[in-house]
């Protein structure tokens, strides 16, 4: 098409489809990578401290779309520390914040996000929680199937 095209204005917006296009297939490549990795490694539990892990992750996101709308909350103790494998745990975490930026209210006054850690007997509950527009209760069965999506929103 563009080469077809004369408008210099057209051109460049006919590669900058094909670049996000490109940008949107390497992300899905990448996730189909880490989620092989995953299959194939082993865990290898070590401590991390929670906070620091989940501003690294929110720091990978700063350049989505519509990031900066978004009110971030982190309830987190500044020195807790986890004890888990920390790739399979950034894995998940990055699923779970991005999916909540991706698929986002953005119509809403206060977007938020937040991540929360609740220590209790020697175990963490991790919740990423957010005012968006949430997943029906009758699919929740399905949320951990691969490439299941709650809502075509977004």
């Amino acid at each position: 098409m563009s080469e077809k095209e004369q408008d210099k204005d057209m051109i460049l917006q006919c590669l900058k489809m094909v670049e996000e296009r490109i940008l949107t297939l390497d992300k899905f490549i990448m996730e189909i990578i880490d989620i092989s990795r995953n299959k194939k490694s082993g865990i290898q539990i070590e401590p991390f401290n929670a906070r620091e892990c989940i501003q690294e992750i929110l720091k990978e996101f700063q350049f989505m779309n519509q990031f900066e709308k978004i009110n971030f909350e982190l309830d987190i103790e500044d020195q807790l520390t986890l004890y888990s494998d920390q790739t399979r745990f950034n894995l998940i975490m990055k699923n779970l914040i991005s999916n909540a930026i991706k698929y986002h209210n953005y119509s809403i006054e206060k977007p938020s996000i937040k991540v929360a850690c609740e220590t209790a007997d020697n175990s963490v509950k991790v919740k990423v929680s957010d005012n968006g527009y949430g997943i029906p209760e009758e699919q929740h069965p399905k949320l951990f199937d691969m490439f299941f999506r709650g809502t075509q929103a977004g």
